[in-house]
């Protein structure tokens, strides 16, 4: 009787441990679905507060609420003002939304800061439209000045609470997956026959583990830019396809590397001090710019021209460095094609323009000194009428190379359309650009010249800078054309001035 007891106990304790196991595999599936629902809620929550604080920050910075605020002020443009009510509008909009999300009451009361700081602007926005209008630019600033410190620390404040808040939640979700797999691995060794269903369990769950890690390889490798994450001592710990073909090493090699070794070697040390630096501050940062190219040393040597954001990433109290980088080579060379002028090699029409707004700001705010050059070929057509366009074409790469070897190294030569050449000559007077040009006009006609017909050169100069008024770029750039209509009505090979 003992026997069939002892069985009947053995059988009644399986069952009991079968259906606890199975209790235990439908309560760990579920915790996982749930996990992983509450991970998802918690990102879209998150990603729905940063995208309305970067609304909200963009609405009223630049080119946003204050900027068309200062502008109305200092313009009295009406365009200004209604751009300023726009912007009102949209950040109250960003602000009751943040409102919707706030965790807290530390939350909701940053947001209002900002609201009592932004209704302040806009009550004296209204109030502005009734002063009278010969006040000055100071008067009116002094009577609608508002203290935005607190708004400003109440922005900066929401910001940070956004990456600590994410990554407490990445630590309780990566906590509860743990647990998760800790029960999984008691439930398998609680007893032989069920052994089979547990591990059945395990390997379903390892499998879910392993789809969405190669699904977060995906992820990476998918990004059309270069990811390279690192130890805060420069060690390589994880690289996407993109930054291996980038630098042309492969996974095992760069994961051996440190992020030094791909900076050209003149540049490792300030790198390195700079990336530890940046590292304490914990802000993502856009390294290089237009005026500040950034290289990469290839494996085979070669530099590479890259952009590069970096951002620093506080991972179980470790300092770790994100960095995405993208190859500009085809970029910048498509920028150049679009900015040279394929016959002359010089500047073209649109890169002048770039070059002309910047110095023209630069004059302007710092009062310097700026010339603009138009220079016409003489009797340009008729070399094209009795020789024909390759001729001409040949006599304009002639021109365009004597006036880069006869122009200053901070002068920007363009050209500016058919047989009109442009020169830029920053910190030059009036009386110095007209010494300048007869410089040049009379080298070039001093040329021995191929051409059947005799190229000479009539220059228009206009400036600002020689007096107190200040000229719009439009006004300067047809004060040029007129002081070049002038020398060709003049009788041509001279210089004339607006």
């Amino acid at each position: 009787m003992s026997q069939p007891k002892s069985i009947g106990a053995i059988v009644v304790v399986s069952v009991v441990i079968n259906l606890i196991v199975l209790v235990s595999v439908i309560s760990t599936m579920s915790s996982v679905d749930d996990l992983n629902r509450s991970w998802q809620d918690i990102t879209a929550a998150n990603s729905s507060k940063a995208a309305e604080l970067i609304k909200l920050e963009r609405t009223l910075g630049y080119v946003g609420f204050v900027h068309h605020f200062k502008n109305y002020i200092i313009r009295r443009d009406k365009s200004y003002l209604e751009q300023a009510v726009e912007s009102y509008e949209d950040a109250h909009l960003a602000l009751s939304k943040l409102l919707l999300h706030a965790k807290d009451d530390e939350e909701i009361n940053h947001i209002k800061a900002v609201k009592i700081t932004l209704d302040t602007y806009y009550k004296n926005l209204q109030s502005i439209k009734s002063l009278e209008h010969d006040l000055t630019v100071e008067q009116i600033d002094a009577l609608v000045a508002v203290d935005d410190r607190r708004a400003a620390a109440a922005l900066v404040a929401l910001r940070e609470r956004l990456s600590p808040y994410m990554t407490h939640q990445y630590e309780q979700a990566r906590t509860s997956a743990n647990a998760i797999q800790s029960n999984l691995t008691i439930a398998s060794i609680i007893i032989v026959p069920i052994l089979l269903l547990v591990t059945a369990a395990f390997i379903f769950q390892l499998r879910k583990y392993y789809k969405l890690s190669r699904e977060y390889q995906m992820v990476l490798d998918s990004s059309p830019d270069g990811i390279i994450y690192a130890e805060l001592n420069g060690d390589i710990i994880h690289c996407n396809k993109v930054a291996q073909g980038i630098f042309g090493y492969s996974e095992e090699e760069l994961l051996a590397m440190k992020v030094e070794e791909l900076v050209p070697v003149d540049y490792r040390g300030d790198h390195a001090k700079h990336r530890h630096s940046f590292s304490q501050n914990g802000v993502v940062k856009k390294m290089g710019s237009r005026d500040t190219k950034l290289y990469g040393l290839q494996k085979s040597g070669n530099l590479v021209e890259i952009d590069v954001a970096i951002s620093a990433l506080n991972v179980d109290n470790k300092i770790r460095n994100l960095a995405i980088v993208r190859d500009i080579t085809k970029l910048r060379h498509l920028e150049n094609l679009a900015e040279t002028d394929h016959l002359t090699c010089l500047m073209n029409r649109r890169a002048i323009d770039a070059v002309l707004d910047r110095e023209y700001k630069h004059a302007v705010r710092y009062n310097r000194h700026l010339s603009i050059m138009l220079i016409d070929l003489d009797n340009f057509k008729s070399l094209n009428d009795t020789e024909g366009h390759l001729k001409g074409d040949e006599a304009l790469k002639f021109v365009a190379e004597f006036l880069s070897q006869n122009i200053r190294p901070s002068d920007y030569l363009a050209r500016w359309g058919g047989d009109e050449f442009v020169l830029l000559c920053p910190e030059l007077t009036q009386q110095e650009a007209i010494d300048f040009a007869e410089r040049i006009r009379h080298r070039f006609r001093q040329l021995p010249q191929t051409f059947k017909v005799s190229l000479t050169m009539s220059i228009g100069i206009s400036d600002i800078g020689s007096n107190d008024s200040v000229k719009s770029i439009r006004q300067l750039t047809l004060d040029a054309d007129k002081a070049l209509y002038a020398a060709k009505e003049g009788g041509k090979d001279r210089v004339c001035t607006s």
